[in-house]
């Protein structure tokens, strides 16, 4: 790939991460109008058009790791295996 191709790929993807951002925002600021609306309701589940919304309390249990390996520093340590992941990032000058 040459330096230009290059260039123009990071410039389109730029534009293109410009744009999910925007419309990201705007998807987040619709969902919180429907749940101020939800909420005002006193509801969880809306019917709209064709479209049921559900805006539901869910629990869960999770593992506390961070308390699990204060306590137990050397059992954490005999379970838990290194990962190495490659993370893409593009940072505008």
């Amino acid at each position: 790939m040459t330096d230009r191709t290059l260039k123009a790929k990071v410039s389109k993807l730029q534009e293109l991460q410009a744009e999910i951002d925007f419309l990201t925002g705007q998807a987040e600021t619709i969902k919180d109008h429907i749940k101020e609306e939800m909420t005002a309701r006193e509801t969880d589940e809306l019917k709209a058009g064709d479209a049921v919304i559900r805006w539901k309390y869910i629990r869960q249990n999770k593992f506390d790791s961070k308390a699990f390996k204060a306590a137990h520093a050397s059992l954490y340590s005999k379970y838990t295996q290194e990962q190495e992941t490659r993370r893409f990032t593009l940072v505008s000058a």
